[in-house]
């Protein structure tokens, strides 16, 4: 079984999106695909529970039978992440192996969405490169386009998550930027 993790530096990068083509081709090969989004910070309340719109919208992209607890074990709202720094909350990291060793079963390829942020869940241990560690995952930045500051943030990421680093999407590039992008910034980050 394979395991990728669709990360961004920022909200808005494209991931969803990324997740939904790539799970849509994995299942017209043929193979069996999972999906979960470990930390979810933008939810809304559904039949009693915090659903994540991300998580929604991939639960009907890939037919996907799994609890909301599976799909999205780690909700962190303002109120949970007060009741953390309290000491009152339950353990996280528990229900995210447990999540991960139901959404992998079975399947051939298991899609991961990160949060806004790669540090978002650090402070209950579930950041993206905990997540990526503790999951085996490889990992595909999904990087919105920021002129020539879009290379920071891609080399940011390439250093952070060095061996396990599969691939980059860079995402909205407007149409003036892209002769930059195709003749300066991909040669640049290619080569490095």
């Amino acid at each position: 079984m394979s395991t990728l993790f669709v990360i961004s530096t920022q909200p808005l990068s494209g991931k969803t999106a990324l997740c939904a083509s790539l799970g849509s081709r994995f299942l017209s090969e043929g193979l069996k695909v999972g999906y979960l989004k470990p930390v979810a910070t933008q939810v809304r309340p559904l039949n009693g529970w915090s659903v994540d719109g991300d998580v929604l919208f991939m639960r009907d992209v890939l037919d996907l039978a799994q609890t909301w607890d599976v799909l999205s074990p780690v909700v962190l709202t303002d109120q949970q992440r007060q009741a953390v720094m309290e000491g009152k909350a339950d353990s996280h990291l528990e229900r995210l192996r447990a999540a991960l060793a139901v959404a992998e079963r079975g399947r051939d390829v298991l899609l991961l969405e990160g949060a806004g942020a790669p540090w978002v869940g650090s402070m209950v241990g579930a950041s993206a490169k905990s997540v990526a560690g503790m999951s085996g995952a490889r990992v595909i930045l999904a990087s919105r386009y920021d002129g020539p500051g879009t290379a920071d943030q891609v080399l940011g990421i390439a250093e952070a998550f060095s061996s396990s680093l599969l691939g980059v999407v860079i995402n909205m590039i407007p149409g003036e930027a892209q002769g930059f992008a195709k003749e300066s910034l991909s040669p640049y980050l290619s080569a490095r």
